[in-house]
């Protein structure tokens, strides 16, 4: 039934292509393709506790490194942003997203959370 694979050569070439396609999109959908997130009363990344304010639009969350406030996060009318608690809330992140909503989707969660609680993390470290 695969004779045509030993015969011949461009065959052997594509089957050994494809499979080589298929096992990259693996690793990039398993390592690199971040996970959905639901919404939660309290969300805990890289060491930071998300607890959220308001379920509703806007979607917002206090943010805390035990029991310090550290940050303040909104997405409202298609705009995520966060904020550090210092003199006059210093912005950290601000992206605009796709859709014009009060509330994220799980992926978009999955995707801009963790990399708002790298920021934070690293406003952190920068005051130690």
């Amino acid at each position: 039934m695969l004779e045509f694979l030993i015969e011949d050569p461009r065959a052997r070439f594509l089957a050994g292509f494809a499979l080589v396609l298929i096992i990259i999109g693996t690793l990039y959908r398993v390592f690199l393709v971040p996970r959905p997130i639901s919404m939660r009363r309290a969300i805990v990344l890289q060491g930071l506790v998300f607890k959220e304010v308001g379920p509703e639009s806007p979607e917002q969350y206090d943010v805390y490194f035990g029991d310090h406030m550290v940050g303040y996060v909104r997405y409202r009318f298609g705009q995520l942003s966060a904020e550090y608690p210092d003199v006059g809330m210093e912005t950290v992140f601000n992206r605009t997203l796709k859709h014009e909503t009060g509330q994220m989707t799980d992926e978009e969660r999955g995707r801009w959370l963790p990399v708002i609680a790298k920021r934070l993390r690293k406003r952190l470290a920068s005051e130690a």
